[in-house]
């Protein structure tokens, strides 16, 4: 029988467990919670510390016998004091050794281990990614208190090991629940989860014994031109500082302004606009001016002896995003034209000669007892309707996108030039 199950319980093992068995519990723990694997959770490295402090007893015999026959006071009454986790780890995986070298994974122990990262939204317009921008932000970090160098004491004084968590920062709360009793982990009190201690009189008077101070400074962001949403922007080592630890990350995350107003939607390197024409437009050819993301300004047209059907593609070459690192290199400009159609009623007269020009005659059914019906006014989808004709639509416009993308690439002309097979693009001066 053994007083307390507490380190076997962190490994996962009976108390019966072999040598083996401990040690294969605690790689396993180890890969599972070593903070370099979990950079955004601190309870991670809290755990990982746990982990670290019972393997340290059980794969000891003498300190094993001491804490199954006494428990863990026991251990601390004959003087056990747990050592750092990291140093354990670089013992038990360092060199490349233990189980398949696992110490390389996470750059062999305490070097690699460092602050946590602050992550921050940087809101640009879709002209930023297209242009490219430098954007100035001001941010607030802390670093290391310069009048005590991080001891967080004042004059000789130094930080002692905080004797209500045994150092750990954390301590076990059990509670009663009827015949249940709980236990988890709170964060002491006392030195506010740090692990050491100092008294209010003997504390650094400008950090108050935090052993940092906050600290403003304006960092340059430079959004490069082809950028994209959701990537990240990193100042490596510029995040909070920490007594013992390399400082995290600052990064930034790219994203769009709420407030966006521009007409294009971004598909890698190439650009969609959606433009609404008129039914003479499309039976007729048209032209319209294009103010694009760096304010230039082109003349798109089209061949006036083409039609345009009801939600067509049309390319334009070289007016989408510029290619990031590939100076002078620019994605397309897709145009997907949606047909607006008259809403009154057309004279009898003009619709007798609409029939005429496109050769058109009146269907006329051939005799039978069916009943004639005529739908009498437009229908408004809903749903499961809708989700239907949306699923349909967006699949015959990906399939329209591959058919005609680089057989109608040509289908512009130059506004001044007229030339068939040109660009249909022109520059204003600017």
């Amino acid at each position: 029988m053994v007083k307390e199950t507490l380190f076997y319980d962190r490994l996962g093992v009976r108390p019966t467990a072999t040598e083996p068995e401990i040690k294969k519990a605690y790689y396993k723990g180890a890969q599972q919670y070593h903070p370099d694997k979990n950079p955004d959770n601190p309870e991670a490295a809290e755990k990982f510390k746990e982990i670290n402090e019972a393997y340290e007893v059980l794969s000891d015999k003498k300190q094993r016998e001491l804490y199954d026959r006494y428990g863990k006071e026991g251990l601390q009454a004959g003087g056990f004091q747990a050592h750092d986790p990291f140093d354990i780890f670089a013992q038990m995986f360092g060199g490349g050794g233990g189980f398949g070298g696992f110490s390389d994974m996470f750059g062999r122990g305490r070097q690699a281990h460092k602050g946590k990262d602050s992550v921050h939204p940087l809101q640009v317009t879709l002209a930023d990614l297209y242009k490219g921008k430098v954007k100035k932000m001001k941010i607030t970090h802390k670093v290391i208190c310069k009048s005590c160098k991080g001891g967080g004491a004042k004059g000789l004084a130094t930080a002692s090991k905080c004797d209500a968590c045994d150092g750990r920062g954390v301590k076990m709360q059990v509670s009663r629940m009827g015949n249940m009793i709980t236990q988890r982990q709170v964060v002491c009190e006392k030195c506010n989860g740090k692990g050491d201690y100092i008294p209010p009189d003997q504390r650094c008077e400008k950090c108050k014994g935090q052993k940092v101070v906050p600290e403003e400074k304006i960092v340059e962001v430079n959004i490069e031109r082809g950028m994209k949403f959701d990537e990240v922007i990193t100042f490596a080592g510029a995040a909070d500082e920490e007594p013992g630890l390399p400082a995290g990350d600052i990064i930034f995350v790219i994203k769009q302004r709420s407030d966006d107003t521009a007409p294009f939607k971004r598909a890698g390197s190439d650009l969609l606009l959606e433009k609404e024409i008129s039914l003479v437009q499309a039976l007729t050819g048209f032209r319209f001016n294009l103010k694009h993301l760096d304010d230039s300004e082109h003349v798109i047209s089209h061949k006036d002896y083409e039609v345009i059907a009801p939600d067509s593609l049309r390319v334009v070459k070289g007016l989408g995003m510029p290619v990031r690192k590939e100076p002078g290199k620019f994605g397309d400009l897709i145009i997907k034209f949606t047909v607006k159609f008259p809403s009154h009623k057309l004279p009898q007269k003009d619709r007798e000669a609409l029939k005429k020009m496109f050769h058109e005659s009146d269907i006329h059914a051939s005799p039978s007892k069916a009943a004639s019906v005529h739908y009498s006014e437009p229908y408004t989808y809903h749903s499961p309707i809708a989700q239907l004709v949306q699923g349909y639509s967006s699949s015959s416009f990906r399939q329209s996108e591959q058919r005609h993308r680089h057989k109608e690439a040509s289908e512009f002309e130059s506004d001044e030039e007229g030339h068939e097979g040109q660009p249909n693009v022109q520059c204003a001066q600017q």
